[in-house]
């Protein structure tokens, strides 16, 4: 049984779909061992990452516009080496392995929870082997696929197409879709004038306009990586992005909501994944489609706090500057401080700051937007 939490379902609110994918029943070193056109094997982070972006939703998530109302799972992991986090591990029950029929069976509970109120949120994330055979596609291959190659993509679905089917609906009017999977086209489509197989759905006719964001993991044509027995760069960075607040994003005004919304988190990803990837020795870049509304996937509960480290430069410069002050909605933060640096924390946001400079008649001041997770302001004359 893939589903691991329900409250309310007839309420409006968040419902989620997750799928990740390791271990293939027919790909070289499965139970079924079979020799590979695909150029594939197993995998040893995609059923973890899948878990851990699970829990996230089940202990850390929070919209109060859409409260979390359903979250399915399915796992493949390469077992007994690949870690699936404890929470959802003691969720998951009865078959909730990512074959192509529980696929089915979910998806379609998974869109029954969305039909019905346009102000649901569908949040999809899935994870494993992908391939691409247009430049548009999104095609994730599930734990039975690859038994028998004449077959085509049999044991696929085209997630591409999934959200293009969801986007024109009666469902949610606000969706986040994460596809963490590589897009190369694989060799053996070259033997075939068009491979065919891959789980689709009709795309219905209509003026509907959603807020349907799609974040790919890397571009068209490439790969995606992963950290050995830990997680891909992807779900790395998504997971710290959300953590950290690093992908957050508020209107500056003292008291206002700090929430994720799709831009500010493909602005984010869009930094930090490849720098994930090219500390790895790796190059990865995501592509972000759908992300100019600013539809609200996540609200902290509390306002992030900034580790702030302000200077003075050139350091010789220092006695020159004094009475700092840093204040917010008239509360001080800082006053009167002249002995350089400051390292301090305070709360993410608009600030207003003002100090004595030697080099004018008038004290400087100015404004500074301090978001996480630090801002290094050096003070010059």
């Amino acid at each position: 049984m893939s589903l691991v939490f329900a409250d309310r379902l007839n309420q409006p609110g968040t419902h989620a779909f997750v799928v990740g994918v390791s271990a293939y029943e027919h790909l070289p070193k499965g139970s079924e061992s079979a020799s590979s056109d695909f150029g594939m094997g197993q995998l040893n982070a995609a059923a973890r990452s899948a878990s851990e972006f699970a829990a996230w939703l089940l202990n850390e998530y929070h919209n109060p516009a859409a409260p979390l109302r359903s979250l399915r799972t399915l796992l493949s992991p390469s077992l007994p080496n690949e870690h699936i986090h404890p929470d959802i591990q003691s969720l998951l029950g009865g078959n909730s392995a990512a074959t192509l029929q529980n696929f089915k069976d979910q998806f379609k509970e998974f869109h029954n929870d969305l039909i019905g109120n346009e102000s649901n949120i569908a949040i999809v994330y899935v994870s494993g082997h992908g391939v691409q055979l247009t430049s548009e596609g999104a095609i994730l291959l599930l734990n039975d696929f690859g038994g028998d190659v004449d077959s085509g993509l049999e044991g696929s679905v085209d997630i591409f197409n999934l959200r293009q089917a969801l986007r024109f609906d009666t469902s949610a009017h606000t969706q986040f879709w994460f596809v963490d999977t590589c897009r190369q086209r694989p060799e053996i489509a070259e033997f075939y004038e068009k491979m065919e197989g891959a789980y689709k759905k009709s795309i219905r006719r209509s003026s509907i306009r959603k807020n349907s964001s799609l974040f790919l993991s890397c571009s068209t044509g490439t790969q995606a990586y992963a950290n050995k027995s830990g997680l891909t760069f992807f779900c790395d960075a998504l997971l710290h992005g959300l953590r950290s607040a690093q992908a957050a994003d508020s209107d500056g005004e003292h008291g206002s909501l700090w929430r994720v919304s799709a831009p500010s988190l493909s602005s984010y990803l869009d930094k930090a994944v490849p720098e994930f990837a090219l500390e790895k020795g790796r190059h990865q870049y995501v592509e972000c489609q759908g992300c100019s509304s600013p539809a609200v996937l996540h609200v902290y509960k509390t306002t992030p706090n900034v580790q702030l480290h302000i200077d003075v430069g050139p350091e010789a410069d220092r006695p020159n500057h004094t009475e700092f002050n840093l204040k917010q909605s008239g509360k001080h933060w800082v006053e009167n401080y002249s002995n350089w640096p400051l390292d301090t924390e305070i709360p993410a946001g608009l600030y207003s700051a003002n100090w004595k400079c030697c080099h004018s008649v008038d004290a400087y001041a100015s404004e500074y937007n301090f978001k996480p997770p630090m801002r290094r302001v050096e003070l010059k004359k």
